[in-house]
């Protein structure tokens, strides 16, 4: 199970440029335990979290042992995600006001996600880099969805359409006399080869898998490339961002 972790009682002034991201170090508690990192304020008692300047002059943000927000002298940021929620609230608060981290790491969002028609959300794999509203990442949205005329004409080459009519008129005459779903048989056969055969119909509606919409789907995932079409997206806007995933390129 992940928890998130508190950033509320941290005292952060919002971050929107290297220069805000140095001035929060300089004003951090110094400490010698890990040579030039020092404790986060209002977080001093967490040796989980640091932040530190290197030798390119780039502010790290560490929380364990990644440094999960890295501001640039360039004025851009990079995220380095791993899935938590924690990962998200302690990398949106070192993140300029207007974006943050969330679905355990997987979706950078910017622009205000209930307010702002406008926000958009780009997708993370382990990395990404911020300039702006400009996301730099190696990483898409993908979304599998049925084509339909496909479909059609697949169902077409099997039995499918009559065994869903017969099932239809016979199923109301059978249901009340059947015992619990997982006390019928499971059928280790494949469904559409049952089917094929209307003599194993009424084994298969009788089953713990005969209802249509079972064996519809047993003939999708036999022939997945032939009825799905894989749609992809660089970023997507807030409201429609339901149903993706998230993968590298």
């Amino acid at each position: 199970m992940s928890f998130s972790v508190n950033m509320s009682t941290a005292d952060i002034r919002t971050i929107n440029s290297h220069a805000d991201a140095v001035d929060f170090y300089k004003s951090c508690l110094v400490t010698c335990e890990y040579g030039e990192e020092r404790r986060i304020k209002g977080k001093a008692n967490s040796k989980q979290m640091g932040v530190s300047i290197d030798s390119k002059g780039d502010v790290l943000f560490r929380y364990h042992r990644t440094d999960v927000v890295i501001w640039h002298r360039n004025n851009s940021y990079t995220i380095n995600s791993y899935s938590s929620r924690s990962t998200d609230a302690f990398a949106s608060a070192f993140m300029p006001s207007n974006a943050s981290l969330s679905k355990q790491g997987s979706q950078i969002i910017l622009g205000c996600r209930y307010r702002d028609e406008d926000a958009v959300i780009h997708p993370v794999c382990y990395t990404a880099t911020v300039r702006g509203k400009v996301v730099k990442t190696d990483a898409v949205f993908t979304k599998d969805t049925i084509n339909r005329k496909k479909a059609k004409k697949l169902l077409a080459t099997t039995r499918y359409a009559e065994y869903r009519e017969w099932y239809g008129a016979m199923w109301p005459m059978v249901r009340d006399d059947l015992p619990p779903t997982y006390r019928r048989e499971y059928l280790t056969i494949e469904l559409p080869e049952l089917i094929s055969n209307s003599d194993e119909w009424h084994r298969v509606m009788v089953s713990q898998q005969g209802c249509p919409d079972n064996i519809r789907n047993s003939i999708y995932g036999r022939n997945w490339a032939a009825v799905h079409d894989t749609k992809t997206a660089k970023m997507l806007p807030v409201y429609n961002s339901s149903g993706w995933q998230v993968t590298r390129k």
